[in-house]
Parts: structure tokens; sequence; C-alpha cells
């Protein structure tokens, strides 16, 4: 058995410098540290110098060639010493008109190149100090930069016959050292481009380093299933032909192995886009076509140049946004040659072994899913190269789900798919880092960190056509008729909407209702009699299986309602939360100002602290998708608000915390000239038709707003019933002398000056 020679990388990546007079390079840096992620995974095995990438600011010249020289040292006579640069290349011409190419480092200064170019690296500096000396035996240079295979012209004299003469002499040199008693020393050079050429960035990395990655994850793999100089060299040339022209590097030598799948050399991955999706197309998917088209520019148009932002679809449960991803995902499938990849977050402690999944037959087959037959054990010969892979075995969950996100992070078009993603650390530890990979979150979490990237997608209720569809389309298809057919019948057509309403055009809700009336022959009007009596409780929508969901997701209004409402703790903020939303319930599915809810909980939204509270429990609702936000203000699904008031102990204080919160409100904006009708109207109206037992202040000061609220809307005499009642009540409570009191006949005063009736004005006023 040959010994294991030490394998060395030096990892070296810079976006660019204060005086280097260049813009300064996007991804160099964060692919220097995919590249180190790389070539220290179990498939590759290097050992990375100093333990991790040298990078920005830190990465001077004379930190640069201190590196070099250690790392040589390191790789010793018999090792292999790999380095790759990434960073730009500056052309510099001195005095005397010797013109050379420079690496830029961050401490780079053009003036010091021109004045002494030893005072910077040079590919002449690397040509002589690292490719021409006689340690270690191997060694690989990677440089991606512009004019990388300028290296070939580093030389005292730059004139010469023949550059691609040259160029074979600088990239390949293969020589006898004589004083160390013959011994052969290998170098090999793969550079971005010939001399002249750019280097261009894109899909979040250099495209030379984007299927560098890829080559070293296993694209590159040989049919032994080694990635070898050759095999690298040869997958670059055939990659990048046509997005970025220019050699390659040269290379006469056996080679070197850079990583090593045993998997692949008894399992060849055909041509095949990889497809890990658990759901078939939905057969009944119907609106969101303004929602799809967003998507597509998000993720296939020119906004998907911009990796770094993620759509998330958003909203509560039952809204549909695992039918919208499904149905995009189907629908846009050919636009990701790379792979759609499907992952379900709800479980976290599944999640590795989903993505280990992904290498499997139906993705990237780099692996089988069942342990089958292993490979020979024995060492394989290649000049002893493959000592440090001389047992292959299986491999660990670890070590599959590291080869998955390796390529995941490489070049290529591929969708990911984040479904049921509520927490936010998940998504900072699973998202690819770099690479053409796409990624669509959907999630009930409404309440994103801007540094995220995420960018919110929110789902409202379907619209009434699409709503009708969705409800009646399985009845329409058994029956062998139309929509519109079923619709023939007035009555039945207004109860279709009125279900549609009572359902709040619902995606979930809608799909179980429809299920229900396809295998029931009640009509229209009486299962709108039953929702209206019933509501969520009614069993058509708490089903146990239903079909036209996706396969796995809840068949249960109140299941998914559950979900997120059973993640409420009993900390401060959950317990604030619980109360602000259990308030909210009380009042109508109409849009509701903070400024209620805040009051509703006790709190004062004119102290800083205070509604700091509030606004901090109104967040957590919206983390939780158990209330929406849009335009400035919160609003409660009817069937969510309908699930809230069954889950509530106490009924009658959500009550009087909704009515304080709403009346207190009206009247401060009232003092301020700035009360406006809508929907302030539909909250008092919804709040008022619940018997209260006794008559007492909160019924009164409820009253006293909604009179305010019809002397605003120039309705008189609804103004002076309410405030009628309000004084009946204060009076009989707190007395005739009472302020409270005082202030109700005020307004009862200014309705009649307003109806011109100044005798009673007087006598109020």
């Amino acid at each position: 058995m040959v010994e294991a020679q030490p394998n060395i990388a030096l990892v070296i990546g810079i976006n660019g410098g204060p005086e280097t007079g260049l813009p300064p390079l996007r991804y160099a840096e964060e692919t220097a540290y995919q590249v180190a992620r790389m070539l220290t995974s179990p498939a590759s095995g290097f050992t990375l110098h100093c333990g991790e990438p040298l990078v920005g600011a830190a990465a001077t010249t004379d930190a640069v060639r201190r590196a070099i020289f250690d790392a040589r040292r390191a790789a010793g006579r018999h090792g292999l010493l790999l380095i790759y640069y990434i960073g730009h290349g500056r052309y510099i011409t001195d005095a005397s008109g010797h013109s050379d190419v420079f690496l830029v480092t961050s401490n780079f200064r053009p003036e010091d190149a021109r004045d002494d170019p030893s005072a910077h690296l040079s590919m002449e500096w690397l040509q002589e100090k690292v490719l021409r000396h006689s340690t270690p035996d191997r060694l690989l240079l990677i440089l991606d930069c512009c004019y990388a295979g300028a290296v070939g012209e580093a030389a005292p004299d730059p004139v010469v016959d023949n550059l691609r003469r040259r160029l074979a002499q600088a990239l390949n040199i293969q020589r006898t050292d004589v004083a160390d008693g013959g011994s052969g020393t290998m170098r090999k050079t793969l550079a971005a481009v010939s001399p002249w050429h750019k280097a261009y960035e894109g899909d979040g990395a250099t495209r030379y380093s984007a299927a560098l990655l890829r080559g070293l994850a296993g694209a590159a793999a040989l049919e032994d299933g080694r990635v070898t100089w050759q095999s690298l060299h040869a997958m670059l040339q055939v990659e990048l032909a046509d997005a970025q022209l220019g050699e390659y590097g040269f290379d006469r030598s056996s080679g070197a192995t850079l990583a090593y799948y045993p998997d692949r050399a008894r399992l060849r991955t055909p041509e095949h886009q990889p497809f890990v999706m658990p759901y078939p197309p939905l057969p009944n998917f119907v609106g969101r076509e303004e929602e799809l088209k967003h998507l597509a520019t998000m993720l296939t148009g020119e906004q998907a140049e911009d990796v770094a932002l993620l759509p998330a679809i958003a909203g509560i449960g039952g809204i549909g946004k695992t039918r919208l991803a499904i149905e995009f995902v189907h629908r846009y499938r050919d636009r990701f040659p790379d792979g759609v990849f499907w992952l379900s977050m709800e479980r976290p402690e599944t999640i590795e072994t989903q993505v280990a999944a992904c290498g499997g037959p139906r993705g990237l087959q780099l692996f089988d899913d069942e342990p089958g037959e292993q490979l020979r054990s024995q060492t394989i010969g290649f000049d002893g190269e493959l000592s440090r892979f001389e047992r292959p075995r299986r491999l660990s969950l670890r070590e599959r789900v590291e080869q998955v996100r390796a390529i995941w992070e490489g070049p290529g078009r591929r969708l990911i798919v984040f479904d049921n993603l509520e927490d936010p650390t998940l998504l900072e530890q699973w998202r690819p880092r770099g690479g053409g990979s796409r990624l669509l979150i959907t999630t009930r979490r409404q309440s994103w960190q801007t540094s995220s990237g995420v960018r919110l997608l929110p789902l409202t209720s379907l619209a009434d056509e699409a709503s009708l569809s969705l409800l009646l389309g399985p009845r329409a298809i058994e029956h062998g008729c139309t929509v519109a057919s079923l619709l023939t019948d007035p009555r039945e057509a207004e109860a279709a909407y009125g279900i549609v309403q009572e359902l709040g055009g619902l995606p979930l809700a809608l799909t179980l209702a429809g299920g229900y009336l396809t295998r029931s022959s009640v009509t229209l009007a009486r299962y709108l009699e039953l929702l209206r009596t019933e509501s969520i409780n009614h069993h058509s929508l708490n089903a146990e299986l239903v079909e036209g969901l996706p396969s796995g997701q809840r068949a249960s209004i109140v299941a998914s309602f559950a979900l997120s409402y059973q993640r409420l703790g009993n900390d401060p903020t959950d317990h604030l939360a619980r109360t602000i939303w259990l308030t909210a319930a009380q009042l109508a599915p109409e849009p509701i100002l903070d400024e209620v809810l805040i009051r509703a909980a006790e709190l004062d939204p004119t102290d800083d602290t205070q509604r700091e509270r509030g606004e901090q429990a109104l967040r957590r609702l919206r983390e939780l998708g158990l209330i929406e936000y849009s335009d400035g203000s919160y609003r409660l699904h009817r069937l969510l608000r309908a699930y809230a008031r069954s889950v509530t102990d106490d009924p009658l204080a959500d009550w009087r915390r909704a009515a304080r919160g709403l009346g207190q409100t009206i009247q401060q904006l009232a003092v301020k000239l700035e009360l406006f009708t809508r929907p302030f109207l539909e909250h008092v109206r919804q709040l008022l038709n619940v018997s209260v037992a006794n008559r007492d202040c909160d019924q009164a000061d409820l009253l006293h707003a909604a009179g305010l609220i019809m002397y605003q809307d120039d309705d008189y005499p609804t103004a002076r019933r309410y405030f009628q009642e309000a004084l009946a009540i204060k009076e009989a409570v707190l007395g005739r002398r009472h302020r409270s009191t005082a202030v109700t006949l005020h307004e009862l005063g200014k309705v009649a000056y307003a109806e011109g009736d100044y005798p009673t004005a007087r006598q109020y006023l």
C-alpha cells in the first residue's frame, strides 16, 4: 500500500482594494469560501492551509506570499499543493516598458507596481517562485481573474515568437531536477481565460469558478468515480466554450485526483432533469394567474439575476400557499433544466434526510438510495494517488448532504422549494450560498427581517369567480355539466355566492366544501343555511380525507388554524398576542386599526413603551399567520375569526375589550377631527349585535361611538338614537352630573344644532 501524501489547499479571495482603481467584485470572497468547503469535503479530502480561506483585507501582498511559502512547506516534497486565487487581474506596464499581469491583493497599488514590479504579486513572480520551484512534487495553480491566462507572458523578455508555445511552457512545466537525483516535478495551471480576455461574474459567482465547483462536486467525474486535473480541464472547456472564450490550461501529465466519488463508479447520471417533487399537478387549480406571472418574473425573468432576493408566498393557513407553489413548479419546470427540489421545512429533524434524498435516483443521481453493492476495497493504483481513498465506503448522511449542497451552490439554473418555512434560522442554515439555484418559500410568517432577502408575495382570498369554480367545479364534473348550468336557478346562484362569502374565498375551505357538495345531494341554499348556523364546525370543513388537496396536507379548517394558534406560548408577548387576537375576533372581518387593538389590550398607544409592547404582540401574530396585515391595518379572515371565537374561554371579556378599544379610538379621532366612518361602522354594528346581559358603561361608550360615526356620516336621526341610548345608560349608571354623561349630552346638542332645532340644542348644550 502506498503511503498517503499530504494534500494541501491554499484558497485566496479578494473582492478588491481601496486603491486599485477597479470596481470591486461582488462574489470573489464568498466564492472562495465555497471552494474551501468543496475542497475540504469528504469527496476531496484536502487540508485547508491555516484552516480558513485568506480573504478580504487580510489578503495583503505580504500575507499571500507568506501563505504560499508556508503551504508549500506543509505539502512537503511528495505532497499535492493546490493554490486557488479569485480576484482582479491588473495589466501593468512599468517605466522601462516591461509588461506583466498582477494579482490584485487588498493593498495593491498600481503606482507601486509601475515603480517596482516586485512590490506585488505578478505573474512573473508566480512563475519563478511557485511554478518553477522544485517542491512539492505536484502543484495545481487555479487562477480566476481577468487576464489570468497571461501567466504565459510572464518572462524577462515578453517578445515571443509563438504565444501558445510559451503558454505551454509556463503552464505545463515538466522537468527533472538533477540535483535531487532525477525526481520528476509536475506543474499544472488552470486559468480562467487566455491573455487579453476578461472573466465575468454571474449567478452568484464567476462563471469559471461556478463551473469549477460543479466539476469538483462530481460533474467532472470519470467512469471510475475520480475527478482529475484532466477531467476537470476537459469539462471546463466544454462548459465555458460559449460563455467565456479562451484557453483553460495545458496538461500532458498523468494527473492527480482532486475528488473521488465511489458511488459514481456504479451509478452514472443520465441526461435528465432532476425532479424531486412529492405532489402531482392539481386538477382543479383556479385563479392566481397574476401571482404566477409575478413568481415567474422573479425566478425566471430579468429579476432572477438577483439571487439574493427570495420570493416567499405568504398568508394564513388554508389560503393556498402550497397549492400555488405546486402549480408554479409544474407549469414552469422546463425553465429549470438543472432540477427542481421540494423540501418540507415543517419538521426540522427531517430536513437533512430530505436533502440527501435529492442526490438519489429521482434527483442528482449521485448515489443510490439503497446500500447496494459496495465497490472493491483494495487501493486503486493510479501512481498511488488514491491512497487517501483506500477503503471506499458507503457515504454517511452528512457526507451525502454536503455533496448535494455543493452542487446546489454550483452553476446551473435549478429551483429549490422550502415549503412551510416558519423559522428564519432554518432559512439561514439551509439556503444555498451562491451558485445558480433559485429559492421559493411558502410560509405563514408575514414578518421577515429585510436583511434576510425574503420578499413577500402575500396571498389574499380568491375572487368570486375563481371561488365559484373551485367550489362547484367537482359537482359540475360529477353531473357532466358546466358550473354555469348549476347556477341557472336564481335561488341556487344567490346561495352559491352566499357560500363563497361565508367561506371568505379561502381555497382550503372551498375545496373541502366542493368535495362535500360532490358527495352530497344537498341544495346550495340548504348548505348555506348549515354554514351560517355551524360555520367551521360543520363536518364538511373538517373531513378526514378529501380529494383535490395536496397529499399530506391538512384536510381540516380547524387543524390548519390550530397549527398556528398552538404555537402561542405563555411568555408575556405571546400572552398579550393571544389577548389581542381573541379580542379582534369580536370585530367584523374588516380592516382594523392597530390603535384599536392596542387599546383593547389596555395599553396606551400614545405611550412609546406601551405602544412597542402592543406592536411586538402584533408582529408575533403576523409571524404565526394568525392575522393579516395590509395598507397599515390588520384583518382577521372570517373563518379564522370563527375559529378564534370557538376557542376562547371568556367571550364576554373579549367583547368588552373590543368595545373599549373601538370606542376609545373613535372618540380620540373625533376630538382630533380625524374620524372617518368606514370600517368603524361595520365593527360597531358587529359589537352592537351581541346581546349583553347588563347595560353598563362599556355598552354606553360603544353606543356613544356609534353616534359619533353616524353624525360624521350626516345621518342625524340614527346618531340621535344612538346618543339617546347611551345617555339613558349613563344617567342610570353614572348619574346626570357625571362628566361622561355631559359628553353625550353635548353630542346630542350638536345633532340638534345640525338639524336646526336650536331650542333643543340649547337645552342639551
